[in-house]
């Protein structure tokens, strides 16, 4: 707010501006709870050596507002009243229900408040300012475009501190004066009979609930009210939008890109989603030709009812335990790891100039699951390259909290590897050794036996018997071992660098009306490599 936004215009204040707050009295028990009204201003300008009556009503708080006679009403100076005076501290109430004491200024400037009391009512309080000037009036024009019945716009007057010591926050200080309205979008509160000095406002629009939802502040200098000076203030409201200055523990569901396990799954799948698949990995490696179908589309082979290809693979599995069994359950739990990764991570968002933010993000921990048992992996723990980046800029645009790209490690292959072997193969595959793909490979073809032949020496003696001729396949079937187990490794091999980019956005939420950001939710990482994927956030 620019103070060359203050226009000093001649207003009729036709209405008092009163103002009270709860007392420390509860309402007694049965009958109607008495109330204590302000006759008159409630803000008094009082002129050196010059006196007036403050006076209140007594009465039961209803609609007939009955007069309560013969009671005593208490009233107290506080602040400096340098040399003011009241002329007693307690006054009885008459029949109408009414008392008065007389306050007579002093020979000094002060501004200070005078508090009425009486049993079971609401206190009541009259600002007072004693000068030898004349006094200012200050009309605050609230503003506040959310269209809403249940809003309150309130006005603080400070004379103590500038905008620069009143940020938006839930609470503030006390103020020398304040003003409100209920129910409104639009508010015009007058300050009457202010000395000439500087004063701060603050506007304000709350919920029914008292969550601030829009703030304003102005500070406004002696010279634009001088003594005896009338001036209007429009202080339209912004918006009060909690902060994510913070740290927030980050839980993201990624989705990668299926061209990243493409090449792995492809793999993968023709060796054990395909029907003969084992048998058609082992004879390519072999580099046997004869009495072989072409393949489908999917790669394939075909096997007609003498293919070595069906033979082979009716001899690996055999035996009810056979590995090649598994291998159509391990290639879906393989499936199912590179398909999802639970990240959790912590950013740390830090205010980087006026309405703009940074973050550090940094990785902590990844889950994978597949089947009914996952298993977490420290991604410190992993020794990965970049795992914490610094100076990320964010966004906050109406509550949306942006993030910008920015690069990682999470060394995807690795991971997938580990959570394989040990939520797959380890699992599925009993005795497995290290390393594990070779050792799956091994159990595979050792699980052959013919005329009391087991593994390479057993596949040897299928071929020799169907194929015919020189017959010397065991060297071969142990280099094929070895050949397929590097071939369905390579996918898995470590990142070297960046292998994660995450971008995105959220909503911020403000659970407890403080101000601060609590909540990330709905949040949607959509970055190279990425489907869109999906995080939250809290508040650490």
């Amino acid at each position: 707010m620019h103070l060359a936004r203050i226009a000093p215009v001649l207003i009729v204040m036709g209405a008092a501006f009163g103002g009270c707050g709860p007392g420390d009295n509860p309402p007694p028990d049965g009958g109607t709870p008495p109330a204590l009204d302000i006759l008159g201003s409630s803000q008094i300008g009082l002129h050196y050596g010059r006196a007036m009556e403050l006076r209140v009503r007594y009465h039961t708080d209803d609609a007939s507002a009955a007069a309560i006679g013969g009671q005593t009403v208490r009233f107290s100076i506080f602040g400096d009243p340098a040399g003011s005076t009241l002329s007693r501290d307690q006054a009885t109430t008459d029949a109408t229900g009414e008392a008065a004491v007389t306050l007579t200024g002093g020979q000094a400037e002060a501004q200070f408040k005078v508090e009425a009391t009486a049993a079971n009512a609401d206190n009541v309080i009259f600002d007072v300012a004693v000068s030898k000037l004349d006094f200012v009036n200050l009309e605050i024009d609230l503003s506040w475009p959310t269209p809403t019945t249940s809003t309150t716009l309130r006005a603080l007057l400070y004379d103590d501190r500038s905008c620069a010591a009143l940020p938006a926050s839930p609470t503030l200080p006390a103020p020398f004066r304040a003003l409100s309205k209920s129910n409104a979008t639009f508010a015009a509160l007058g300050f009457q009979n202010l000395l000439s000095k500087p004063y701060t406002v603050v506007g304000r629009a709350e919920t029914a609930g008292g969550v601030l939802v829009g703030y304003g502040c102005v500070d406004v200098g002696a010279e634009l009210v001088p003594p005896g000076s009338q001036a209007m203030l429009p202080l339209p409201l912004a918006p009060a939008v909690p902060s994510p200055v913070g740290t927030f523990v980050l839980t993201s569901q990624l989705l990668p890109d299926p061209a990243i396990a493409k090449s792995l799954m492809t793999r993968w799948q023709q060796f054990g989603f395909c029907k003969y698949g084992a048998a058609s990995a082992l004879l390519d490696a072999m580099g046997v030709t004869a009495m072989r179908d072409p393949v489908d589309a999917d790669n394939c082979r075909l096997a007609s009812t003498t293919s070595i290809d069906r033979q082979l693979e009716d001899l690996l599995s055999a035996p009810p335990t056979a590995p090649a069994r598994m291998l159509d359950p391990i290639v879906e739990d393989l499936g199912g790891v590179t398909t999802s990764t639970t990240l959790k991570s912590r950013l740390i968002v830090t205010q980087s100039g006026e309405h703009a933010f940074s973050a550090r993000h940094i990785l902590q921990s990844a889950t994978f699951s597949t089947g009914p048992s996952p298993k977490t992996w420290d991604l410190v723990a992993q020794g990965l390259p970049v795992i914490d980046v610094a100076n990320i800029a964010v966004t906050d645009e109406g509550g949306k909290i942006g993030i910008a790209n920015h690069q990682l490690t999470l060394g995807w292959t690795t991971l997938w590897k580990q959570a394989f072997v040990d939520l797959s193969l380890a699992v599925r595959v009993s005795g497995l050794g290290s390393p594990a793909v070779k050792s799956l490979v091994t159990a595979v073809v050792l699980a052959a036996a013919r005329n009391g032949k087991v593994g390479c020496a057993a596949v040897e003696d299928l071929l020799c018997s169907v194929l015919g001729g020189a017959c010397s396949y065991q060297a071969a079937c142990g280099a094929a071992i070895d050949t397929i187990a590097a071939n369905l490794d390579a996918p898995f091999a470590p990142a070297s660098g960046i292998d994660l980019t995450l971008g995105g956005s959220a909503q911020s939420v403000d659970a407890d009306g403080d101000l601060q950001v609590d909540l990330l939710t709905g949040g949607s990482w959509v970055a190279p490599g990425l489907q869109p994927s999906t995080f939250s956030g809290a508040r650490q």
